[in-house]
């Protein structure tokens, strides 16, 4: 028997390069990379809309399952914290606020 894998999307504008938060990330140093973590971390999140949950060390946990560097990972969500792009909720559950709206 063939099990169907329901897809999700995240849409984004076609001025997504244009946004505040990833010109902002891009002019940061390893920006490209950090724009890329952003959109990671966002097409991980919707199964659970827009919240990633986490057991221990967010930034260990986030880089082993989107296989990037944890400096760059660690980088990125600081700054999502930082611009309130993201927030902690539970103190293990990482929410992307746009993804909710």
């Amino acid at each position: 028997m063939i099990k169907h894998k329901r897809q999700k999307y995240l849409r984004v504008n076609e001025d997504f390069f244009n946004e505040k938060i990833v010109k902002y990330l891009k002019r940061l140093d390893r920006g490209e990379t950090l724009v890329i973590i952003y959109l990671k971390l966002q097409l991980k999140s919707l199964d659970n809309n827009g919240e990633i949950y986490f057991c221990n060390n967010l930034y260990t946990e986030m880089a082993n399952v989107i296989e990037e560097d944890e400096k760059d990972v660690k980088r990125c969500i600081d700054e999502l914290f930082k611009t309130k792009f993201i927030e902690l909720r539970d103190n293990n559950t990482l929410v992307f606020k746009r993804l909710q709206e």
